[in-house]
């Protein structure tokens, strides 16, 4: 089996909730692991290719009507021609998009758990994730030209899956308007059951009233404990989970799946701590990251011919500077 059914992006925009959702349908089957590692990984393409990928995670025999994979790491890494060239010019395309800026903290607070939001780790402590994110902004922004800017190289990934404009635009001029679907985030969590009916008409299944819509999963508003927890999740992540048990071993079944991706989402919150004092970001960082953003919205609004700046509450100025 592969895919018929692609949802590409974005990171912290709740793609994994959607999972659990599609999940309960009887018409549709996902992968036991949520985020399939494959294209994010140069070296495992070269050295396993596309039929490994398919006999990995979509091995089981099923008669269901689609096969669908959720796995943002597509949308920030694969361009719309090697989708095609994998899967075929007749693949729907799902796109979960949120206000970038909003999103782009999200992730910084998600990416705090294993020390990834700064160089150094120690930097990665602190109680207050706002006070944390304007050191963040100070460290890798500059204003030149009318504009911010990235500073650094290392923290423009975080900024590059808020770039929604040249992913969306490349997927529309490979398949076409039919079969590519934006879903916004603001509007999943408001109504996820209506949302999803959409998706459910776009790849052609009914709906089915034993679904639950109201799911929340992959909470990442938690901090670092110390140093070592954080270096912990990094060996977790990068040298157990991605190198050992996805690259290793020969054969997982689709119940291993579902054990690792359980192991995926859990360990991270057992080697972290709640964040009790859940805070928004400050209005000066805001202002940076919406300008920084704004070309982006601007040209994304014209391609979806709606109102984003509008849509997202993004002030006017910012939008005029």
């Amino acid at each position: 089996m592969k895919p018929n059914v692609l949802c590409v992006g974005f990171a912290k925009c709740g793609t994994t909730t959607l999972y659990d959702i599609m999940k309960q349908h009887s018409d549709i089957y996902l992968s036991g692991i949520k985020e399939p590692i494959y294209y994010g990984s140069r070296e495992l393409i070269q050295e396993k290719g596309f039929e490994w990928y398919k006999r990995r995670y979509y091995c089981k025999n099923t008669n269901k009507k689609i096969v669908m994979e959720i796995n943002p790491i597509l949308g920030r890494n694969v361009p719309a021609n090697q989708i095609k060239l994998d899967y075929g010019k007749d693949i729907k395309i799902i796109f979960l998009i949120r206000n970038p800026v909003e999103r782009l903290y999200s992730e910084f607070k998600m990416n705090l758990v294993d020390g990834s939001s700064f160089l150094k780790l120690k930097d990665n402590l602190g109680s207050s994730t706002k006070q944390l994110f304007d050191k963040w902004v100070t460290n890798n922004f500059i204003y030149e030209h009318g504009k911010y800017i990235m500073k650094k190289e290392h923290s423009n990934q975080f900024c590059e899956s808020g770039n929604y404009y040249d992913k969306i635009q490349n997927y529309i001029e490979i398949f076409g308007w039919d079969n590519v679907q934006i879903i916004f985030f603001e509007d999943f969590v408001e109504n996820p059951k209506n949302e999803c009916l959409k998706i459910f008409n776009f790849i052609g299944v009914e709906p089915e009233d034993s679904i639950d819509y109201n799911l929340h999963s992959n909470d990442g508003n938690r901090l670092p404990k110390n140093v070592f927890t954080m270096k912990a999740n990094q060996i977790w992540f990068s040298k157990i989970y991605k190198r050992f048990l996805i690259k290793k071993l020969p054969f997982i079944s689709d119940d291993m799946c579902k054990f690792l991706n359980f192991l995926t989402w859990k360990i991270p919150i057992l080697f972290s701590r709640p964040n009790l004092n859940s805070e928004a970001m400050s209005r000066e960082s805001k202002e940076v990251i919406q300008n920084y953003y704004c070309d982006m919205i601007n040209k994304l609004s014209e391609l979806m011919d709606i109102n984003l700046f509008e849509k997202w509450h993004i002030e006017e100025k910012i939008k005029n500077r």
